[in-house]
């Protein structure tokens, strides 16, 4: 066990005022009109992805300095594999975000898609844990914010309104209520052999529905960067939800290095079945059988 790191105090209210500007930047520069490329992993690159990258991290450079790493689907694997390993060697925390995640979407004017930032902390376990997230939905519903607060818990802002704190439906119902993709033929057949209704989001942004009440489950089982869900677990956690690893049988974690090397995927700092729900839900179907953080560290995350 480690316990390694530096203290960091930051006010989340800056960091949503971060993603609120990097978000609507965004949405400018769509009615404006995209310039795109392509990327050398083949992917699509916008002036919109650059433009809120460099937002963000300026902004979390002004508020936190230079000293805490800062990893970013835009930056290159070998940058963040450095700040990867300076956040586990020195800092003990770091700063993970998608400028846009959903850019598919975002590209073909549909509204959800999404600004991601995560404070990411390690604790006395040596364990990295998202502990901070604010998540911008600059489109949906005009302008949905998600965020933690200093007191550890999650809150929602649509437009302009007061932000209202929100819980996990923890009420196991009969009725399993899944968030999926809006894809009908890429939703599963069921959820862990039982029927449910279908909640269709996107992204990480799958996890904020679980975290407000509107969906009980959602599972993302193909490979999805840290980036997509670090923000949202840190939201679903303070929700009173849990982000459960499907792979090694316990709550997920970001732990840096180890994580990455038992996933075997470094460069696109990739992970994959993983369900977020809460664990009323995952006893109810027998998915929380054995976790192996439980059986090492004797607690729950």
């Amino acid at each position: 066990m480690r316990n390694v790191g530096v203290c960091i105090m930051f006010n989340i209210d800056d960091v949503c005022d971060i993603a609120k500007e990097a978000g609507d930047n965004s949405v400018d520069l769509r009615l404006r009109g995209l310039r795109v490329q392509k990327k050398s992993d083949g992917s699509v690159l916008t002036n919109a992805d650059i433009a809120a990258n460099k937002i963000i991290i300026d902004g979390l450079r002004e508020i936190t300095g230079d000293r805490i790493p800062i990893i970013s689907e835009e930056n290159g694997c070998e940058e963040n594999f450095e700040e990867l390993k300076r956040a586990y060697n020195d800092t003990g925390c770091y700063w993970i975000i998608d400028p846009l995640d959903g850019s598919e979407g975002y590209r073909n004017n549909y509204d959800c898609f999404a600004v991601n930032i995560a404070f990411v902390q390690q604790n006395e376990f040596g364990l990295f844990i998202p502990e901070k997230g604010v998540v911008y939905l600059p489109a949906y519903n005009g302008g949905s914010l998600y965020f933690t607060d200093d007191d550890g818990r999650a809150f929602r802002q649509v437009s302009n309104a007061i932000a209202q704190e929100i819980r996990v439906n923890d009420k196991v119902k009969d009725e399993l209520r899944a968030c999926v993709s809006f894809d009908v033929e890429a939703r599963p057949d069921d959820i862990f052999g039982v029927d449910y209704s279908a909640v269709p989001f996107v992204g990480g942004g799958r996890i904020l529905m679980v975290a407000d009440g509107s969906a009980d489950i959602t599972i993302l089982e193909n490979d999805f960067s840290y980036w997509d869900v670090a923000p949202g677990m840190a939201i679903l956690k303070a929700a009173g939800g849990v982000s459960y690893d499907l792979v090694n049988k316990g709550f997920l974690n970001l732990n840096g290095v180890p994580v990455c090397d038992r996933l075997g995927n470094m460069n696109n700092f990739t992970l994959n079945r993983c369900c977020f729900s809460t664990q009323a839900v995952l006893s109810k179907l027998g998915v929380m059988k054995e976790n192996i953080y439980n059986r090492e560290f004797g607690f729950d995350l």
